[in-house]
């Protein structure tokens, strides 16, 4: 312990003598690293994992799955929207630090460091298999990658079902001999719910939680020839999803206008070899993934990242410290609107904007008793500042105009632009 302690002590100390957008070489032992499998579900509620909740969809891949990892109960996303919550994933910040904070017209500038990067410099091979056009290598997210797979070579092309996600991924894994890095993302979930058969009868009353199932089913293979390739044993997995969906809660059908716990509050689940399974409930967010990766693998985390390792919790120690930023920026850019920014800490969750909002999550999951009338909103707005300006960093050039050159008719056919 006193050796892990003092490697963990020097690897601190090299991440803090490192500045912003500096990579690490590789080492003598990379090949000796764990492969890194990250799946991403696009628009998946937390409540439609069986794991989680089985009244609504049944999910016996992820079940399996998440039995054997370590199952964080309180896990937030930052932003309710595909491409902002992506880049939180991969660069270990948030809007605040990258600038990224909506999909039309925003893109992850080469000056921010991706994790794919950072991997890639200690050594590993970099893929990525994705299921939607908001994710196109043009927006910046295919820094690091060697294979970047978005196969929207024809415009009329916005998305792909999972199996044509999953497939490529399979082949590409299969061929590494390690260590590797894997990105999937799945984007089925995400409206318009039309799953296909047999899951289309089976939901047919709920086709979005056919979509989740069919989902499912695809990861099934994914996990299968893990376990073929003996890939398993030597394999870190993080599955999670981007933001969730509202589905008609607080009067919001889809996503990407609320800040509400139907569209933050996602799954996570994280195995890796010596891992062993356990229920983690505090509050945790995107940023930690990366941290987490790099503590898995022995890896130095840079010390610009605004998350922490998320090792110590799974093992039973130590608290998560700071707050969770989220924000849901889309409809101040486009209609208008008040700006919507906010963070949850300790259980409460603070919504900034002119109704300001204030739930105790614990007592009141569902969000319906606002507590704001009996709270120091000028303490809790004081603290949302305080966040914004710790995690204040160089942004990115935001350009609000760039809709028609990004394909107006793709984003409309996802539902970003209307």
């Amino acid at each position: 312990q006193s050796i892990l302690a003092l490697a963990a002590m020097i690897a601190g100390l090299c991440a803090a003598a490192v500045p912003a957008g500096a990579a690490f070489p590789a080492t003598a032992s990379s090949a000796k690293r764990a492969n890194v499998l990250l799946i991403t579900i696009d628009t998946l509620r937390f409540d439609r994992i069986g794991f989680h909740s089985p009244e609504h969809v049944k999910t016996p891949s992820i079940d399996a799955f998440a039995r054997g990892s370590v199952a964080f109960f309180h896990a937030y996303a930052h932003n309710p929207l595909t491409r902002p919550s992506h880049t939180n994933i991969m660069t270990g910040t948030v809007p605040p630090y990258h600038g990224v904070s909506d999909n039309p017209g925003f893109r992850l500038e080469p000056k921010f460091l991706t994790l794919a990067e950072h991997l890639k410099a200690a050594g590993y091979e970099t893929g990525a298999f994705i299921g939607a056009f908001v994710l196109d290598s043009r927006f910046g997210l295919d820094q690091g990658f060697d294979t970047y797979d978005d196969s929207h070579g024809q415009a009329e092309i916005v998305a792909r079902r999972a199996e044509e996600v999953v497939t490529p991924g399979i082949d590409w894994i299969s061929a590494r001999k390690g260590p590797w890095f894997c990105w999937l993302h799945l984007f089925d979930p995400h409206d318009p719910y039309t799953p296909p058969e047999p899951f289309r009868s089976a939901y047919a009353d709920d086709p979005y939680s056919g979509e989740v199932a069919y989902v499912d089913s695809q990861l099934a293979r994914v996990f299968a020839a893990l376990e073929k390739s003996g890939a398993k044993s030597n394999t870190v997995v993080v599955l999670t999803a981007d933001h969730g969906e509202a589905l008609g809660e607080k009067e919001e059908q889809y996503h990407g206008f609320f800040a509400y716990d139907s569209v933050l509050h996602v799954p996570l689940f994280i195995s890796a070899p010596g891992l062993s399974p356990a229920v983690v409930a505090d509050d945790v967010g995107y940023v930690d993934i990366f941290p987490t990766i790099c503590g898995l693998l022995g890896l130095p985390a840079p010390a610009w990242l605004q998350g922490e390792s998320l090792v110590p919790l799974a093992a039973g120690r130590g608290r998560r410290s700071e707050a969770i930023y989220f924000e849901s920026l889309s409809p101040h850019f486009f209609l208008d609107a008040a700006p919507l920014r906010g963070f949850i800490r300790n259980g409460r969750k603070f919504i900034d904007q002119p109704v300001a909002e204030v739930y105790d999550l614990a007592e009141d999951p569902a969000e319906e008793a606002n507590l704001a009338s009996a709270s120091d909103l000028s303490a809790l707005r004081k603290a949302l500042e305080d966040l914004r300006k710790r995690f204040k960093g160089p942004g990115t050039t935001q350009d609000l105009d760039a809709r028609g050159r990004e394909s107006e008719a793709m984003l409309k056919s996802l539902g970003y632009v209307a």
